[in-house]
């Protein structure tokens, strides 16, 4: 297993996160992280299944800023 998250920023602030199959020994840290995530920025999050095993999460900040 690659225990790999790769995170991106979108353009309209949210957070984007793409994950393949975690391991036995990092789902609770990487479960742990995205909690985090979730708390620290607010809003509203998906996760989406993505094939057998891998997951999609993408996080939207309540707050939308608007450049003038």
């Amino acid at each position: 297993m690659s225990d790999r998250i790769e995170i991106e920023i979108l353009p309209d602030g949210t957070i984007k996160s793409v994950t393949e199959a975690i391991g036995i020994e990092n789902h609770q840290s990487a479960e742990g992280f995205f909690g985090m995530i979730s708390r620290l920025t607010g809003g509203a999050w998906r996760r989406e299944r993505r094939g057998k095993l891998a997951k999609h999460h993408q996080h939207q900040d309540e707050q939308v800023r608007q450049s003038n």
